[in-house]
């Protein structure tokens, strides 16, 4: 395997900020994660981004629904999100 520095992830976490990973397929943005959490001091909720109840919140854009799905949690991890721009558009304005 080859040797990754998760604790290198925390200098980039932000309260209130999005942390985007990307990259080619099958090169580890999913071990990296979970290998990061398994150390990290947050109290993390991880999804899919093929989750509906996911995407319908980003769809529909509406804060306070977002919020209550991560209640109780300090970051939510959403692995295998994919781009669409129209909503993206939509719930950042």
């Amino acid at each position: 395997m080859i040797p990754r520095h998760y604790g290198q992830l925390e200098r980039f976490l932000e309260p209130g900020k999005v942390l985007v990973i990307h990259g080619p397929r099958q090169v580890g943005k999913t071990t990296l994660i979970r290998e990061y959490l398994k150390k990290a001091h947050w109290r993390a909720r991880v999804e899919t981004g093929e989750d509906v109840r996911l995407q319908e919140l980003f769809a529909i854009g509406r804060i306070d629904r977002l919020l209550e799905f991560v209640a109780g949690h300090e970051l939510l991890v959403i692995d295998e999100a994919q781009v669409d721009r129209e909503n993206y558009l939509d719930f950042v304005l």
